[in-house]
């Protein structure tokens, strides 16, 4: 197949707004209408149309907690209380519950957190070049990545 010029020009036109550093119109929570704002939707499904969710819709929607990261880039995920005891490997840690208190054996303790981009099945929805669908998780384009990176997570300051 050959490509005129003229075709080029429509096919660029047809570009995602991203490259450009702007948000698609269409872009936009389904639960609370949050627009200009990261999204994330269903890693099963790479479909445009499906529903897209904020930060507090996706938490809510899979029961998960995350706190933006300081660089607001991405997402702790919920603390992790750790212990190590007196004969365990140096790298070996075990994970509690801080409600029904700290294990007699403990001799070192740590709070972890994981950083991530993932709600629970749920992952950054970063809509393709033309604005068609949405990238899979592991395919996702470096320029498409900073893009959404850019986004905030919510629009109140």
């Amino acid at each position: 197949m050959t490509i005129s010029k003229s075709d080029t020009k429509h096919l660029e036109s047809n570009t995602t707004l991203y490259l450009e550093g702007k948000v698609p119109k269409d872009y936009v929570c389904c639960d609370c209408g949050a627009k200009g704002v990261k999204l994330w939707h269903d890693c099963y499904t790479h479909d445009k149309h499906q529903p897209l969710r904020c930060l507090p819709c996706t938490c809510s929607e899979q029961g998960k907690v995350r706190t933006p990261t300081e660089d607001g880039c991405s997402l702790y995920e919920e603390k992790r209380h750790m212990y190590r005891t007196a004969g365990m490997e140096s790298n070996r840690w075990k994970q509690y519950n801080p409600d029904e208190g700290l294990p007699s054996d403990a001799v070192e303790t740590k709070v972890w957190r994981n950083e991530t981009d993932q709600i629970g099945w749920f992952v950054p929805a970063v809509p393709t070049e033309k604005n068609d669908a949405y990238w899979a998780y592991t395919a996702v384009p470096a320029e498409a990545c900073e893009w959404w990176y850019n986004l905030p997570f919510s629009n109140t300051r």
